[in-house]
């Protein structure tokens, strides 16, 4: 745990050690701070769009490995409109 100091215009520096813990927090980077109701802080990168895209774009890449993703949908879009024309109610 690092001990920081309030300044007079109540900011602090973020240790380094904490910082580098921290993906994604960079300087300009915006933070969501809120008040616990114990009086403790919690302190939260709030990722930006372009962020947000940059953490989860192919996560579901190794899902669809070696996987042909459009005969996929195909095939199963054939298998409901064979079930809707067996039993169309």
């Amino acid at each position: 745990m690092d001990i920081v100091t309030v300044g007079s215009r109540y900011q602090i520096v973020i240790p380094k050690k904490v910082r580098m813990e921290i993906r994604g927090l960079k300087p300009g980077a915006r933070v969501v701070v809120k008040a616990n109701s114990n009086g403790t802080l919690a302190i939260t990168p709030k990722l930006s769009t372009q962020d947000w895209l940059a953490k989860y774009t192919g996560v579901g890449k190794k899902a669809w490995k070696g996987v042909n993703v459009m005969e996929y949908i195909n095939k199963l879009r054939d298998e409901s409109e064979q079930k809707l024309k067996e039993n169309p109610h």
